[in-house]
């Protein structure tokens, strides 16, 4: 589409250039106030009786006013804990969203709010992180109306990590074989859900016709976990059948949920354990108008990328350690 601010300042028709001549063309830009901020892509069109030619542009239209700007740090705690505390001394890193230029660096404090005084209007990329929190980043668009903020209060929900995950992998006297061992590190008695699963490794290879599996699923948290449901992926060599059905419902604090699956192997089909199988623990947590989603891996002996970390959901409070070998 034509560009309304777009206008030359040379004539649209040249004369006719000679072989090894050349000429220039000049455009002027001048958005109006209300013009939307950010990149601009089109193409100028050269056309002759003989041919034709089209060149691209691109150029950003920028704002020099400038307005302050707030990015208040939540997580599960704010939305069921005691007094709704914000996260205290988070790191929040401002980007240009176009040209990912660094900005400036702020912290939210004691307050659980950071203040950048002076933002020029425009697109940017906030990054926000703290410790013992997954991180958290958001594409803001900065508005200013007579020198006051309007549209950029920021509120960037950071992930507790709650369970932390170890993988040890040990040599056993069989040539090739190795024995897995998985620890999950968790917190307990905190307002948010803290879910684990044992076991959290399976070992396939040893499965020849058909095994049933209990999985344990525990909340060490005071709040539920909502519409709790486990799935597995298949390669087509395993098939996964869940006598009381793959939807466990709410994971109540404190309560446990004992889950079977059962895994048969297609033996005519099966020639080695090529492909990767794993399955997902989901739940939801509602924290305000949003619906949070929170998940956690079980893996297998197959060639799946290994995983060693934490996932979000609780922290803070009574530490307990649980720790689970390899089912086989």
């Amino acid at each position: 589409p034509r560009i309304a601010y777009m206008t030359t300042l040379t004539p649209v028709t040249i004369d006719s250039l000679f072989p090894g001549e050349s000429t220039t063309m000049a455009v002027l830009l001048s958005p109006p106030l209300n013009a939307s901020l950010g990149r601009v892509n089109g193409n100028l069109a050269v056309v002759s009786t003989q041919r034709s030619k089209t060149v691209g542009f691109s150029f950003t239209v920028v704002s020099n006013i400038t307005c302050p700007m707030w990015i208040t740090a939540t997580d599960e705690f704010t939305f069921y804990g005691e007094g709704a505390p914000l996260v205290q001394d988070a790191t929040v890193i401002i980007r240009n969203a176009i040209t990912r230029g660094y900005i400036g660096q702020v912290s939210t404090g004691s307050s659980g709010v950071a203040y950048a005084p002076a933002i020029t209007e425009g697109y940017y990329d906030i990054s926000v992180g703290a410790g013992n929190h997954t991180g958290w980043s958001y594409t803001a668009h900065v508005t200013c109306s007579n020198g006051i903020q309007s549209g950029t209060n920021i509120t960037a929900f950071l992930r507790r990590s709650l369970v932390t995950v170890t993988f040890t992998v040990l040599p056993t006297t069989v040539v090739e074989r190795y024995k897995v061992t998985v620890a999950s590190t968790f917190t307990t008695q905190v307002p948010a859900p803290v879910i684990t699963i044992e076991p959290r490794y399976i070992v396939l290879a040893d499965i020849f016709e058909s095994k049933t599996i209990m999985f344990t699923i525990k909340n060490h948290g005071l709040v539920a976990a909502s519409a709790a449901e486990i799935s597995f992926k298949s390669d087509g060599f395993f098939s996964f059948s869940w006598p009381n059905g793959d939807e466990l419902g709410d994971v109540m604090p404190g309560g446990t949920i004992i889950q079977p699956l059962t895994i048969t192997v297609d033996n005519s089909r099966r020639r080695s354990l090529a492909g990767c199988v794993s399955g997902t623990l989901r739940w939801y947590l509602i924290c305000g108008d949003d619906l949070k989603a929170y998940s956690v891996s079980i893996t297998t002996d197959t060639l799946c990328p290994r995983y060693t970390g934490s996932y979000s959901g609780g922290g803070g409070g009574a530490v307990g350690r649980a720790s689970g070998g390899a089912v086989s």
